[in-house]
């Protein structure tokens, strides 16, 4: 500490002391560290030529001694360091003729600085290839129907670090992994743990634990074992199993697992449990239910690693269901007829297991869901029941009745007869058909299957006017309908 007194004289010749302390702190340099040995192995294309990428900064440790006080500033000359003219990118050093590299540790609090030296040597290495390394590629179809490739699979480097160190046992040694050669060199984005690769060609760095001087490097080549895609079905599949009126047979349909690769190796499940001596691409499901097909592919791969040598498994899934081709009684049919809306239902509960629609005299028309039609003219309809599933249609033919009001006999090919639409002997094998005039004189019987009455009698036209009518039919189950009324004749 000293003591300070300072005499300013002003404008007007007065005198003014100040008085006040100083006080003087003297700092020392930073030590300078014993010259640094930089040796980097000379991987690159011309690997003779002593010239290659070096990462000053790596020995930034070594240099400050951990010192996060300390800033380093590199220099390829002791011109350059006159000039202050610093290496402008540490981190991407291309060594020169001049091995011998200037540094100035800078104080960053004091701004006092020391100097040192380093020396990089860059030293001819070919790269040793190790074993290449093989894995069953990830299956991205989990949870889903189906085996999805992706072309990636991880990778344990820490296994691999301790195999190589294995190599190096007598050296205590770092080594370290890079997915290339330039990241290598300057020991950048280095990999560790678990990773997912695809296939690639990774470079390992074999360094002196001490001083991170390089003494080896190499490379090797995780290899991408594909996985069995075998064939899938983003559907559900239909097995038509028949109906109950045909004969006991077995039915199956087809499920083709195949990957259409030689030597793979298939087994079937049927709800999760193996089923006994399903090993072919192909699978004949006999019932309903979930089937799945898991593929092995055996790869012997040229590695000494046991575990390399293995399986890789892909898979497909498909869901069966059962339907049937419908079956159609006529007692699952209510008709109402002889009415202003005649109108057919079907009992959709004997029709079978399968999904059903339903359509009225074609079979290519228009199909329904609703197992009902309105508005049905009298006459022999045919309904047809379709499998929505695809396992086909039935059809039967029904009678609706209805007793026409009039007809006009003057041939013109409309209602030129009377006659009951919807009766013929096939529906009605047993028919009393009679027609009278307005006295009860009976003019005519009718034959359903026949063409119907014509308005004559004993090949005479009778007049425009009423007549009746008189029905009893008897279906086959022996049921009888009865019915009577009249219509006009009109002729035009």
């Amino acid at each position: 500490m000293y003591n300070l007194a300072v005499d300013q004289v002003d404008d007007s010749g007065k005198s003014i002391l100040y008085k006040g302390k100083l006080e003087l702190a003297v700092f020392a340099p930073p030590a300078s560290p014993p010259k640094i040995i930089y040796d980097q192995c000379d991987v690159d294309q011309n690997s003779l030529d002593g010239i290659t990428l070096f990462n000053l900064n790596t020995k930034l440790s070594e240099i400050t001694t951990n010192n996060k006080g300390l800033e380093v500033t590199y220099f390829a000359s002791v011109k350059d360091f006159e000039n202050d003219e610093p290496i402008t990118n540490p981190s991407e050093y291309i060594s020169a003729s001049n091995p011998n590299i200037i540094l100035k540790i800078t104080d960053k609090e004091s701004n006092c600085f020391s100097i040192g030296a380093m020396e990089i040597n860059a030293y001819p290495t070919s790269l040793d290839i190790y074993e290449s390394h093989y894995i069953c590629e990830n299956d991205l179809g989990n949870g889903t129907q189906y085996s999805i490739d992706s072309s990636v699979a991880p990778f344990d480097f820490e296994v691999k670090r301790a195999t190589i160190k294995n190599i190096f046992s007598n050296y205590d040694i770092v080594v370290e992994f890079y997915e290339s050669l330039n990241n290598l060199q300057l020991q950048t984005n280095p990999i560790s743990g678990t990773k997912t690769f695809p296939d690639s060609e990774i470079f390992v760095r074999i360094s002196n634990k001490d001083n991170n001087n390089c003494i080896s490097a190499g490379k090797f080549n995780l290899v991408i074992n594909k996985i069995p895609l075998p064939n899938y079905v983003n559907k559900e599949i239909i097995l038509c199993i028949g109906n109950i009126e045909d004969a006991p047979q077995i039915y199956t349909v087809e499920l083709d697992g195949n990957t259409n690769i030689k030597g793979d190796q298939y087994q079937w499940y049927f709800n999760n449990m193996p089923i006994i001596n399903a090993k072919n691409p192909v699978h004949f499901a006999e019932k309903e239910g979930v089937y799945e097909v898991k593929v092995l592919r055996n790869y012997e791969n040229n590695t000494s690693i046991t575990s390399d040598n293995s399986a890789c498994e892909g898979f497909s899934i498909f869901n069966v269901k059962e339907s049937n081709i419908p079956v159609l009684y006529s007692e699952d049919i209510t008709i109402q007829d002889d009415s202003s809306n005649n109108t057919i239902t079907i009992n959709t509960d004997n029709l079978g297991i399968g999904a059903y629609e339903f359509a009225l005299n074609n079979s290519n028309g228009n199909y329904q869901g609703e197992p009902f039609f309105e508005n049905v003219p009298a006459g022999i309809h045919k309904i047809y029941v379709k499998d929505k599933n695809g396992c086909g249609f039935t059809a039967l033919e029904v009678s609706v009745i209805g007793f026409p009001k009039f007809f006009t006999p003057n041939n013109d090919g409309i209602n030129d007869t009377w006659r009951i639409p919807g009766v013929n002997n096939d529906f009605y094998p047993t028919s009393n058909i009679y027609i009278f005039d307005r006295f009860g004189k009976v003019i005519t019987s009718l034959n359903p299957n026949e063409k119907g009455w014509d308005g004559t009698l004993n090949g005479k036209y009778l007049p425009s006017t009423d007549y009746w009518y008189s029905v009893e039919l008897t279906d086959k189950q022996g049921n009888i309908r009865v019915k009577k009324g009249h219509f006009s004749l009109i002729r035009r």
